[in-house]
């Protein structure tokens, strides 16, 4: 990995199954040319939604903000590459999964983020590699891993470092490369990359026309990883009830509640609904848009926590006005609870 990208490692404040990222919002007040790598497409689709909703002041969020996956369009996705490549295009936030890790030679991508911990370290120098292409344009580039905050628990378990339980001897090893928890406990990761691939302490410049034209930072710059340096990105921002977060918390009373098998028949229609909501949808959104947008999981569960207690439409509102895909769809919603 070249010596002048800044590696950073950071605990997120905010679970990666939600719909909020507060850990994100500095990628729209830096504006400097980002991609967000996520392993999923719903992973990508939430994070591009919280941030779409963050920025109502850009003038121009369909241009500044872009997904790329296979699930978009050919056109879709040209588009966004053709923005990526040009210089001083509005383009500011690209959300990819990793079919945009490889053969993309943007100069201009100043900070690469991982969301979640990677399959191993290729994939996640891989990715961070996109960063600070061209060192005359960019040269403050960033590679960023930010984790879940069992993160380091878990390497240190993976590792062998964990206080041993004597009644979890049997227990199964969580899931973590070796390669990610020894990069999650480095005190330095520069030095633990060195390690992994066995680099030499020195490598002999190359002497191309295009390495001697754009020459590489030296090795023995001062190594400035969040192991070495305390990033002001450490300084964790408080999470924000922004978009779809425990519904539960709005009703303050619990009334009788559905028998078991009542809940699982409720629960069946509902799951239809959402899938009758989404099939009916505009085709283009439909295709970008998973089902579980227009009811999720989270919701439906409260429904039939206080499914004997609604009586009327509007008691669905309170519910629903944090989720503008499930709004659209209240009358049907409430038709569908009728019938049930």
């Amino acid at each position: 990995m070249r010596p002048d990208i800044q590696l950073l490692i950071h605990v997120l404040t905010a679970r990666l199954g939600g719909w909020n990222f507060p850990d994100l919002d500095w990628v729209l007040e830096r504006n400097r040319k980002t991609i967000i790598f996520c392993k999923t497409i719903l992973l990508g689709f939430r994070v591009m939604v919280y941030l779409w909703l963050r920025a109502p002041s850009f003038p121009d969020r369909a241009t500044c903000i872009h997904s790329y996956n296979s699930l978009n369009s050919v056109t879709y996705n040209t588009r966004t590459q053709e923005l990526m490549l040009t210089p001083g295009s509005r383009l500011q936030i690209i959300i990819a999964t990793d079919s945009l890790s490889q053969g993309v030679n943007a100069p201009d991508i100043h900070d690469v983020i991982t969301m979640g911990q990677p399959t191993n370290p290729d994939e996640f120098f891989q990715r961070i590699g996109r960063a600070g292409r061209d060192c005359t344009v960019v040269t403050d580039a960033q590679g960023m891993m930010y984790v879940p905050a069992s993160a380091h628990k878990t390497a240190r378990e993976v590792l062998g470092l964990a206080d041993e339980n004597p009644s979890c001897r049997e227990k199964k090893l969580p899931e973590m490369h070796d390669g990610i928890a020894q990069l999650l406990l480095a005190p330095c990761l520069r030095k633990e990359q060195d390690l992994l691939y066995d680099n030499p302490s020195s490598d002999p410049p190359c002497t191309c026309p295009l390495c001697a034209s754009h020459p590489l930072l030296s090795c023995s710059i001062p190594c400035n990883c969040s192991g070495c340096v305390i990033d002001p990105g450490d300084i964790k921002p408080k999470p924000v009830n922004f978009f779809i977060e425990d519904p539960a918390s709005m009703f303050v009373t619990r009334p009788r509640c559905l028998k078991a098998h009542e809940i699982t028949v409720a629960r069946q229609h509902l799951i239809e609904h959402c899938w009758t909501v989404w099939e009916a949808a505009d085709e283009v959104k439909a295709a970008l848009e998973p089902p579980e947008l227009y009811l999720p999981d989270e919701m439906i569960t409260v429904l039939l926590e206080r499914f004997l207690a609604l009586d009327e439409p509007s008691d669905l509102d309170s519910l629903l006005q944090l989720n503008p895909y499930a709004q659209k769809g209240r009358d049907q919603l409430w038709a569908t609870i009728r019938n049930i």
